[in-house]
């Protein structure tokens, strides 16, 4: 399931029409049905805008799993430059990595604002995952 099918699951879900969603948020039926067949990518405040409208979380926007097969493990999550994005960070040989849900969505959410954020929030996220790198390293689990 991609962003774009979500966000016309959820609509569809509270049987609102895309005009009405996209009027509160600013945009028009026609981009909102953009989105939803991901034609587009939406910025990440129109996402917030959209989350708000539809009453959910944001973080329920990210939830790319198949609903289908809730304990099957997901396969590298490919970046928008179409390499997966392990094999980017840990090493250039391309293996095969699984991820949990929690570990899908934190990993699409990143990829999302790393790609799709401002400066400012790619700054803040950069801070932010630094603290909790340093935070783990002092602290780290058993």
């Amino acid at each position: 399931m991609s962003l774009g099918h979500t966000l016309l699951q959820i609509r569809q879900e509270r049987g609102l029409a895309a005009e009405d969603v996209g009027g509160k948020v600013g945009i028009s039926g026609a981009e909102l049905e953009q989105i939803e067949n991901d034609q587009i990518d939406p910025q990440i405040s129109t996402l917030a805008k959209l989350a708000q409208a539809l009453e959910v979380p944001m973080t329920r926007l990210f939830k790319f799993m198949d609903e289908t097969e809730p304990d099957k493990a997901h396969e590298c999550p490919i970046s928008s430059s179409g390499a997966c994005i392990a094999e980017i960070i840990h090493n250039p040989k391309p293996e095969s990595v699984n991820y949990g849900d929690e570990q899908l969505k934190l990993i699409k959410m990143a990829d999302y604002i790393a790609v799709h954020g401002s400066p400012e929030v790619r700054r803040s996220l950069a801070v932010m995952l630094e603290s909790l790198m340093t935070h783990s390293v002092k602290h780290p689990v058993s």
